[in-house]
């Protein structure tokens, strides 16, 4: 998932988790003042850890 950790394992460090933390926190917070609805604040941060993930898989599987 974002920042490198994944739930079934992975190859994450502490400082990516962070990151990926704060890419989310500043994501939720962005939208917040922007005055986006709670629905779509959900479906955005759900596409964006789609995105993420499939960024991750193409990379590995391209190595």
């Amino acid at each position: 998932m974002i920042g490198g950790t994944s739930l079934p394992g992975g190859r994450g460090t502490v400082l990516g988790t962070i990151i990926g933390a704060f890419i989310m926190s500043v994501l939720t917070n962005g939208l917040r003042v922007m005055g986006v609805l709670e629905d779509w604040k959900i479906v955005i941060a759900g596409v964006v850890i789609i995105a993420a993930v499939s960024v991750d898989i193409m990379l590995r599987t391209k190595g």
